[in-house]
């Protein structure tokens, strides 16, 4: 089934052109490469904390002043290290996406 490309170009294979493909999976390399990237990260801080949960007990009761104890503040910081990946890779993706729409024009 032959394709047409956003320039109105028709490729009887149905095939993208040879220098839009490597593009593209240069792309999806890179996307892949960062999500696996975060999910590493994401995994160690949460079974960090876990962890610690589980065998630091005296430390996660621990007071830092009055009312807060460190699991507390550690919890805190895990939830917010999930927003802060979330924007990472929401500004990083972004980014790549005129990457993308590059592509598509050239």
């Amino acid at each position: 089934m032959a394709t047409t490309d956003p320039d109105g170009r028709r490729d009887p294979r149905g095939e993208a052109a040879p220098g839009r493909a490597a593009r593209f999976e240069e792309l999806a390399r890179a996307r892949r490469r960062m999500a696996l990237t975060l999910t590493a990260v994401m995994l160690v801080v949460y079974f960090g904390f876990i962890a610690l949960v589980a065998w630091g007990k005296e430390t996660m009761g621990r007071e830092v002043v009055d009312g807060l104890s460190v699991g507390i503040l550690l919890g805190v910081i895990t939830i917010l290290a999930v927003f802060g990946l979330t924007l990472f890779y929401a500004r990083w993706a972004n980014s790549h996406e005129l990457d993308v729409d590059e592509n598509r024009r050239s």
